[in-house]
């Protein structure tokens, strides 16, 4: 069994307390969450279309963890995906192939995760309690207010109607205008985030998206300020995993490119969307242009290139940060045809990339193709980086 997807699941069940195969979905990039959205906004037949990768790879994922779910002995329960805000019975269809179908809508947990009733909280404000954060994450809002209504009346004193009100509040001024973004954004940072975590749990995530998407909309044309960087349409547009809007967002931005704030939303937007050469482009404007910034590789960039980087700050003697696209370019050859013509740079790249450019092939670019006239050059503009190609090709 593969130990990537075993460390995967055993992730989700440390984070969750169980197993679904959405969220393993979604943490492997194999679905996006605004894909997701459409498909529970009924706006998709099915969600298998919209999985990156083979659709026999991402079976064969889902496969896997139901194996190493049932090697440990979790409970398999059978989960029901429907509408938003309906509160009907159908259920939305994933994939027409019924095995895959039915790997989705099974959900894992221990055995010892079964809810027990507690004989001294009065179980009606409990069941009121537990119907009222279910409405909230399915976002059927009437559903939520009648239900809070109700624990209004039954149970007054119930140390979660406070909280439950103020989630309940803010989901029913989703269709108000904003006239103050910097006060929702506090808002949601400082009060609806952290109380959706505690009452939602990791449902928090569908209750908070539609909030985010709401300021996404009311900063739309406010120009990027780097003194409140957070009031700007990428930030939120971030916090709602809408990457495709991350990217447009911050493309609108005149000289966006001299930002590394705005190049790392940038980058990460177009990582999660397997643009796998923008993103890149992207890493490597940071190393060059800003080396004292882009120490954020190591925690925003893809599993890959997360991996280079580790590598990177490891060696011995070190490479400033500026390096290491060229130092990628000589551990790796294979990614020099791929990435040698980057597009949308603002300005050329630094000599030691163009050297090690040609060094790996001489016919990339327009540079001195005689091989010894270019280690001596990358040896003369960069010791540091000749010594590690020396040494990865054997001198």
């Amino acid at each position: 069994m593969n130990q990537k997807t075993q460390q995967a699941v055993d992730q989700l069940l440390m984070e969750q307390g169980y197993y679904t195969p959405l969220e393993l979905l979604l943490a492997e990039g194999r679905l996006l969450y605004c894909d997701y959205e459409s498909w529970r906004g009924g706006e998709l037949s099915e969600l298998e279309s919209t999985l990156f990768g083979d659709p026999k790879q991402c079976k064969q994922l889902l496969s896997e963890a139901a194996g190493y779910a049932d090697k440990l002995n979790l409970i398999a329960e059978r989960l029901h995906y429907s509408v938003w805000g309906n509160s009907g019975n159908s259920t939305l269809c994933f994939s027409a192939n019924s095995a895959f179908n039915g790997l989705f809508h099974t959900r894992y947990r221990k055995s010892a995760d079964i809810p027990q009733l507690d004989l001294f909280m009065d179980s009606t404000g409990t069941v009121l309690v537990n119907g009222t954060t279910q409405a909230l994450i399915e976002r059927n809002y009437p559903e939520a207010r009648r239900l809070l209504n109700q624990l209004f009346d039954s149970d007054p004193g119930n140390n979660r109607l406070g909280g439950l009100e103020q989630l309940v509040e803010a989901a029913e001024a989703l269709t108000l205008p904003v006239n103050a973004p910097a006060e929702l954004l506090n808002r949601l940072q400082q009060e609806l985030s952290p109380l959706a975590a505690d009452l939602l749990e990791s449902g928090s995530r569908h209750f908070l998206t539609p909030q985010w998407h709401r300021l996404t909309l009311a900063l739309r044309g406010r120009a990027f300020d780097a003194e409140t960087p957070q009031l700007h349409s990428s930030y939120s547009a971030m916090q709602a995993m809408d990457w495709q809007q991350v990217k447009t967002n911050v493309a609108s931005e005149q000289a966006w490119q001299q930002q590394p704030l705005l190049i790392r939303r940038h980058a990460q937007a177009c990582g999660r969307l397997h643009q796998e050469t923008e993103a890149v482009s992207d890493w490597f404007l940071l190393c060059w242009h800003f080396p004292d910034q882009a120490e954020p590789i190591r925690l925003e960039a893809e599993p890959p290139w997360r991996r280079r980087w580790q590598n990177f700050i490891e060696l011995e003697p070190e490479l400033p940060n500026q390096d290491f696209p060229a130092w990628v370019m000589v551990n790796e050859p294979g990614l020099s045809k791929q990435l040698a013509n980057m597009d949308g740079l603002p300005t050329k790249p630094p000599e030691a990339w163009l050297l090690t450019l040609a060094l790996m092939d001489g016919q990339l670019l327009t540079v001195d193709s005689d091989f010894m006239a270019n280690r001596k050059a990358l040896k003369a503009c960069n010791p540091a980086l000749f010594h590690h190609y020396l040494q990865r090709l054997g001198g």
